[in-house]
């Protein structure tokens, strides 16, 4: 139940959507970069975020003092930029991974990625449409783990039930079929 059985690369590789670089630095104004070039930035720009005090203080000063201002619209962009970098893999190097028989950790890496940013609100839903199929496949398949879990849990929660009773009857036939003259015969199921 992989994306690559429902034959989604294809479908990356028909949309396009262009991400433009725009930095305080070297690019004030939107700029169209090659991906590598976009990306080495984007991993760069959040290599910085992730050094700056001010944005991810030291753990004893976050918990004295929590963090400040900066942060939660800082660790949004990152998200941002990382749903970029996902979306060009996807879009752009599906088939290479399904070629070295490695999409599974794409996409497992991807469904973790998406619903630790669903649960904590760190995207738009603007910012979804360019893997929205994906992430809504993953959704579906999360939902029936999720069902095929809970049934099971419930067949586990009656089997200790059913066991008592079987043990139950066992033993009371054990103890009072041979009285009544029946030849009692153990059945384990």
């Amino acid at each position: 139940d992989q994306p690559r059985s429902r034959g989604l690369g294809d479908v990356y590789k028909r949309q396009k959507y262009k991400y433009l670089w725009k930095d305080d630095k070297e690019f004030t104004s939107p700029a169209d970069l090659p991906a590598a070039q976009y990306i080495n930035m984007a991993l760069e720009w959040v290599d910085m975020q992730l050094d700056d005090a001010d944005v991810f203080p030291p753990e004893s000063q976050a918990e004295s003092q929590g963090y400040g201002p900066r942060f939660r619209p800082t660790v949004r962009k990152i998200f941002k930029l990382f749903f970029r970098t996902y979306a060009h893999l996807y879009h752009s190097h599906f088939n290479d991974f399904v070629q070295i028989e490695s999409e599974t950790h794409l996409n497992d890496s991807f469904r973790h990625f998406i619903f630790f940013v669903k649960e904590f609100k760190l995207l738009n839903s603007s910012e979804m449409p360019p893997l929205q199929q994906l992430i809504l496949f993953l959704e579906q398949q999360n939902e029936e783990q999720e069902q095929r879990l809970q049934r099971q849990q419930q067949r586990q929660q009656q089997q200790p039930v059913r066991l008592c009773v079987f043990h139950l009857v066992d033993c009371m036939g054990c103890w009072l079929l041979p009285a009544t003259g029946f030849v009692f015969m153990n059945v384990h199921c």
